[in-house]
């Protein structure tokens, strides 16, 4: 790699910048940036004819480094693709910058409900101090993109930045790495926020503008430069640079490199070389070499030695150079000046030595060494920055297949704002904070064994707790094994049990008060609705009887007779019920002409008499109870067998009459299935949950089906699709056939599927749209929540044993 002696032609790919003002009086005239447009262009050089410009981007991570190696290598083989078909000058900068932790945390985390949930806040923050004690608290890491390209106008620059973008945006997009482009004012206010310290934010950049000329709010006044560091206002500041590349670099260098916990940046600065003028330097470089050997042996034989090989030196050199320009043929390989600027900051003078050692050595252990740029400081540190310009170029040659371990990619992390707690991220050891409304699809699935940390992690303490504590959105939950019984009261909440003991009346046919006075196209839908759900229940209970399209018309007649009736009267007082619809049919029936009808008739107005007139008549009279509460469980675990489908289907149906009513008020509903295994094994039930999944989205739900047995689950064509679509995924524990059953319908990394083997409550793999994190969403026991949401019955017991030996 280091043989390239460098024509004319080839040096010149590596040329410097033409500055601003020669010779820089102070800070502000060092900046080359000479006009800039609001929608993020900079003019980097002073005439009106060919000069340079530049548009900056920011990029997201990419989970890089748990994919396999084969995996590793095809993302390293898209990049090389990328990196061939740049032919303007550009720079990658990983910048870890400032962030006020606490005030960060504010803008995320929005517990407007903290004083009616005292217990469920205190929780939270306990759970959140946890996991965010191994975040750095203060920084952030930011990773920019920025182009350059020679123009005459701002207008040919800006025509040849939108073509480039198109090519941009859909190769990040193959890494599923998101590209944003930055405007002035985010572009201006990133420079700042390095120079002081602050935390890039547009809104508290915002007091700045009014100062006009966005280029005076980025520099501090003052700058006192020594031979190897710079005072800048108040921070103390080195730049270096990277030299001496070991041949063996890892392709994480940049990451070892960059994981700082201060404000700082580390900068590729690329500077392409075209395939013609590589080859013809190689070609340059051979001639001369063989010159050379020619000489060095006509010098031997003067001189009587009998040698007849050249120096091992230019022997290896003369190999290496045919095996450059076989590889230039056989890759189509082009080459780059790449210059590796790392930038320090501290308060100190003696911490900022302290620091500059530390990467040095980190450099010696990756195989690059780090000297200081003397004398160069301000030039090289507005090289490093993220705008175009070369100020300093110190830089070594490469082949693409080797450029390319300096990729920029690690591992990605989710912090959205709004968002809720999940965990810590394992690879990046970061918080992972995550709004489910941002997703295209924010229906999801959780699945994890028996004390997998499933129920705990992703249920109570996420999709329960943190959405009565941070919004005003509804939550219904269907309970087959009755884990909510305590916790729901203790929250405030409405827990039904729907079992013949629970004295609950539920009237499935009941008429909103807002169907009952609307307009014919409302009451039209909602008659269709009800004889969907009548169709359904009849269906239900005719038990060992083929349901035909005759009984699905008469039962159809008969809802409209019923509706016809009620929507009559001047007032809701007397709401249409089963009874009622068991009267239709007995009246039906009784108008029959024939033996026929009369039968077909007969057949379902029997089967609805044990829910009309026996023990199981709780949906046959108006409801003894009002669901007003944001937070209602379904407890069905006493449900009996021949009841679960009637059951069901009135729950279904209720939860889409309330979901569709609060879409009309702009507010969420989010519908957890606990144990969905459950419930999805008997086919009717499975299909009326995903009819209701789908049907859900539209009215704003946000559903959640939490399994344990996968492999049982997904073997219903309509659940396999169900999570095929749901962008949020989270799986604990998972082994043996589950994990076969897992690789069927969700592509994991080996390191992603061996993670699913420990065996910690709250460990598993988080799949976020595209985004896979290894997540740790574990809850320590001295939790104020823990033994509320607990279910392992044995600790309990265990627990209770200790206490009581100890009084």
């Amino acid at each position: 790699m280091g043989i390239f002696m460098g024509s004319s032609r080839f040096a010149k790919r590596k040329e410097l910048t033409k500055p601003v003002v020669k010779c820089p009086r102070n800070i502000r005239e060092s900046l080359n940036i000479t006009e800039y447009r609001q929608n993020g262009i900079f003019k980097l050089e002073p005439g009106d004819n060919l000069t340079l410009y530049d548009r900056c981007y920011v990029f997201e991570d990419m989970n890089y480094t748990n994919k396999n190696e084969e995996e590793k290598e095809a993302i390293l083989q898209s990049l090389m693709k990328w990196l061939n078909s740049m032919n303007v000058d550009f720079k990658l900068t990983k910048a870890n910058e400032y962030r006020n932790m606490k005030e960060y945390l504010e803008r995320i985390f929005h517990y407007r409900n903290g004083d009616q949930y005292p217990l469920i806040k205190e929780g939270i923050d306990n759970w959140k101090e946890e996991k965010l004690i191994s975040d750095n608290t203060d920084i952030h890491q930011v990773n920019y993109l920025t182009i350059t390209c020679k123009a005459s106008t701002f207008e040919d620059a800006k025509s040849y930045f939108n073509t480039l973008d198109t090519m941009l945006m859909n190769n990040f997009k193959i890494w599923s790495s998101n590209l944003h482009r930055l405007d002035a004012k985010e572009r201006f206010m990133a420079l700042r926020s390095f120079f002081f310290c602050e935390e890039n934010n547009l809104e508290s950049f915002s007091k700045y503008l009014q100062n006009g000329d966005l280029r005076n709010t980025v520099l501090p006044a003052s700058l006192e430069q020594e031979r190897n560091f710079m005072r800048i206002g108040e921070q103390y500041i080195t730049v270096l640079f990277g030299h001496d590349f070991s041949s063996s670099i890892s392709d994480e260098i940049m990451h070892n490199i960059s994981k700082l916990g201060y404000p700082s940046m580390v900068t590729l600065d690329y500077a392409p070389v075209d395939r013609t003028t590589l080859k013809d330097k190689l070609a340059s470089a051979h001639t001369n070499n063989e010159r050379a050997i020619e000489e060095e042996m006509d010098a031997k034989a003067k001189a009587g030695r009998k040698s007849l090989s050249p120096s091992y030196r230019k022997e290896k050199a003369k190999d290496e150079l045919e095996s450059y320009r076989d590889q230039v043929d056989a890759n189509s390989e082009n080459g780059f000046f790449l210059g590796l600027l790392v930038v320090l900051t501290a308060e100190t003078e003696d911490k900022l030595a302290m620091r500059m050692k530390s990467v040095m050595s980190i450099g010696r252990e990756q195989g690059v060494l780090f000297d200081t740029y003397d004398f160069l400081q301000l030039k090289a540190l507005h090289t490093a920055l993220p705008y175009g310009g070369r100020q300093v170029n110190h830089m070594r040659n490469f082949l693409t297949s080797s450029v390319i371990a300096f990729q920029p990619y690690y591992a990605q992390d989710i912090q959205e704002e709004n968002g809720f707690l999940y965990g810590l991220n394992k690879t990046t050891k970061r918080a992972v904070i995550a709004n489910r409304k941002k997703l295209k699809n924010p229906h999801g699935i959780i699945v994890g064994h028996t004390g997998s940390g499933k129920s705990m992690t992703s249920i109570k303490m996420t999709e329960i707790a943190q959405t009565l504590l941070a919004t005003d959105d509804d939550v219904m939950m269907i309970d087959p094994q009755d884990e909510m019984a305590l916790v729901c009261p203790q929250f405030g909440g409405q827990y039904l049990d729907f079992s013949p003991k629970g004295n609950l009346y539920m009237n499935g046919f009941e008429i909103p008060e807002e169907v009952f006075y609307g307009d014919e196209n409302t009451k039209s839908a909602f008659v269709t609705d009800m004889t969907t759900y009548a169709t359904m229940f009849c269906e239900a209970v005719m038990n060992n009887i083929t349901v035909t399209q005759e009984h699905i018309s008469i039962i159809g007649r008969c809802v409209r007779l019923m509706y016809n009736d009620a929507f009559s009267r001047k007032n809701l007082k007397n709401q249409p019920t089963l009874r009622i619809l068991r009267n239709k049919l007995k009246q039906e029936m009784e108008k029959a002409t024939t033996a026929g009808d009369q039968e077909l008739i007969r057949v379902i107005y029997n089967s609805l008499e044990e829910y009309t007139e026996g023990k199981y008549n709780m949906f046959s009279k108006a409801t003894n109870f009002q669901i007003d509460n944001r937070f209602t469980c379904f407890g069905i675990k006493n449900v009996p067998e021949y009841m679960w489908e009637p059951v069901m289907g009135t729950i279904m149906n209720f939860l889409a009459t309330r979901m569709e009513y609060n879409q009309s008020i702009q507010r969420a509903t989010h519908f957890i299935v606990d144990e969905a295994q459950v419930v999805c094994q008997r086919p009717t039930s499975a299909k009326m949950l995903l009819s209701s999944v789908v049907t859900f989205r539209k009215y704003g739900g946000i559903c959640t089906l939490a399994l344990q047995n996968l492999k049982r689950a997904i073997e219903n064509p309509d659940l396999r699709d169900v999570f095929s679509n749901c962008e949020y995924k989270c799986f604990f524990d998972q082994g043996g056939v589950d994990a076969a059953a897992l690789a069927e319908i969700q592509e994991l990394s080996t390191t992603e599927f061996l993670s699913l083997t420990e065996e910690k409550p709250g460990h598993g793999v988080m799949v976020w749209g595209k985004k896979v994190i290894l997540l740790d969403g574990e809850i320590n026991r001295n939790n104020p929540l823990f033994d509320l949401f607990d279910t392992n019955f044995l600790a309990k017991a265990e627990k209770q044993t200790k206490e009581s030996r100890l009084e």
